[in-house]
């Protein structure tokens, strides 16, 4: 079963740019989900934790931040293999079922005459 492309009342016929363009899509999921997460894992967090250990005569060992890094990774291939996954037409078109297709569609949409 292919992806159906839905007709839009100004340009005819509309595939989602997520099915169309899916490598496009992953990326952009890692940039917005990679930023934040190196971001706050390796920028904030161990700032917060030194303070908190250093409070109770403890430090952060070094290794930590590698584990962080590490966490950071991981969170953004996640998101990034999810999103491809969810680029794909037929996991799409089963998206659509609970309204979380790329379109935004419940059903395909059918022309008018």
């Amino acid at each position: 079963m292919s992806e159906q492309p839905l007709e839009g009342p100004l340009v005819g016929p509309v595939v989602p740019t997520q099915v169309a363009k899916p490598w496009r899509a992953t990326w952009r999921t890692v940039v917005q989900v990679g930023i934040p997460a190196f971001l706050i894992l390796l920028g904030i967090l161990p700032e917060v934790l030194e303070v908190f250990l250093e409070g109770m005569g403890a430090y952060l060992p070094a290794e930590a931040r590698a584990v962080l890094a590490g966490a950071a990774a991981v969170i953004t291939a996640l998101a990034g293999t999810l999103a491809r996954i969810a680029a794909i037409p037929r996991v799409n078109e089963a998206l659509r079922a609970v309204k979380l297709s790329a379109d935004g569609q419940a059903t395909p949409t059918s022309p008018t005459a």
